[in-house]
């Protein structure tokens, strides 16, 4: 990546690309006011946009930058340093100064992910996801008078990857799908060494949501529209390593996958909208029925034994998401689900991130450990 490249040379405004690239954009915009039915909500909020200088978030960024006056939002960037590469500095300052070319607020920051991962006992691809979301946060506190869009540059691609790795590890129907496009942002999921809270009233208070405009966008046409605007951009080549799980997915299995079914991808795409029109159903069926008082959800044996065993098991599912983020082992719902049955009162059942379940005389109740 040249970090004597004349960014006078890129297009400064929707009407300066040609008119498929502009479609394109265009493209973007239908599917947050149409998919996601964001129009008037982004007017004056803040979009934090991640960025780090791969084809991806980059096309994202002109993508942003050319809507911006037709949406009205304000525009940030975040980069995270993560210390793993040699190229990574040359990096942070080209994207510091495709900033200040843009005049757009640039939050740069370097973080040792190596030693951070080894402090957490984690994996330097988890520990490096938590750094980026907890540098978010950070951000998004500089915003409190704001709703805060923190967004990605997740595609079709990293879609169609994400699903073939929920299959591999073993996941629910309602997981089945994939990643979000639009949810609210769980505070407290991400709060962890890297992010301390400076105000923790004041970052449950503020409004934040994670936004994923690309999601149903294939990489090959992130790449078509880069070379449009002859901007350059950076290859990782740990993305070629085969030590992470999703680089053996992308690299090995998907090729052969393509090979079967060309429009895999496409096929994704529609599972995605199909699970969308599911939980946004389930959902009104389970709204009502779910009140977190004092970090615990309480359903009684008299409620849950008269609904069909489908409603109880989202029932479940709200309840423990409702606690905080994180995957549910379906297994351990059917086997709570058949306790709750045959009234197993005492029984407790464990799920990730603290959340547990219990039994107790009157129905079931669902809590952090570490707070009751």
């Amino acid at each position: 990546m040249d970090t004597h490249f004349d960014f006078s040379s890129l297009a400064q405004t929707l009407k300066e690309l040609n008119p498929k690239k502009a479609k394109f954009c265009l493209g973007i915009e239908r599917f947050l006011k149409k998919e996601l039915l964001l129009s008037d909500e982004l007017k004056d909020t803040q979009i934090i946009l991640g960025v780090s200088g791969g084809v991806d978030s980059l096309a994202l960024f002109f993508i942003l930058f050319f809507l911006r006056p037709r949406l009205g939002y304000n525009l940030s960037l975040a980069h995270l340093n993560h210390g793993l590469r040699k190229e990574a500095e040359t990096e942070s300052l080209w994207i510091k100064q495709l900033a200040e070319h843009f005049n757009i607020p640039c939050f740069i920051k370097y973080t040792d992910i190596n030693a951070e991962a080894k402090k957490l006992k984690i994996g330097t691809e988890e520990a490096g996801r938590k750094a980026r979301y907890a540098f978010f946060i950070e951000i998004a506190r500089q915003y409190s008078d704001k709703t805060v869009f923190i967004t990605t540059a997740h595609h079709l691609d990293d879609l169609s990857e994400e699903v073939l790795l929920r299959l591999i590890r073993g996941t629910g129907w309602t997981a089945l799908a994939g990643m979000s496009a639009l949810k609210q942002f769980n505070h407290d999921y991400y709060l962890n060494s890297f992010s301390e809270p400076s105000n923790q009233t004041n970052d449950l208070q503020q409004k934040k949501y994670l936004l994923r405009p690309l999601l149903l966008t294939p990489k090959s046409e992130l790449i078509d529209f880069m070379q449009s605007l002859n901007c350059p951009w950076h290859e990782d080549a740990s993305n070629l390593s085969s030590v992470y799980k999703r680089n053996r997915v992308r690299n090995l299995i998907m090729p052969l996958i393509l090979e079967e079914n060309p429009n895999f991808r496409e096929k994704v795409a529609q599972l995605w909208q199909l699970a969308r029109i599911d939980e946004e159903y389930w959902n009104t069926q389970v709204i009502n029925k779910i009140t977190l008082n004092d970090n615990a959800v309480t359903l009684s044996y008299e409620f849950l034994l008269k609904q069909n065993k489908a409603l109880r098991l989202r029932l479940y599912k709200n309840a423990l998401e409702s606690l905080n983020a994180g995957d549910v082992l379906f297994q351990t719902l059917f086997k709570l689900d058949n306790a709750i049955i045959t009234k197993q009162t005492g029984k407790e059942f464990e799920f990730s991130h603290s959340k547990a379940a219990r039994l107790i005389p009157q129905g079931v109740t669902f809590y952090l450990k570490n707070t009751k």
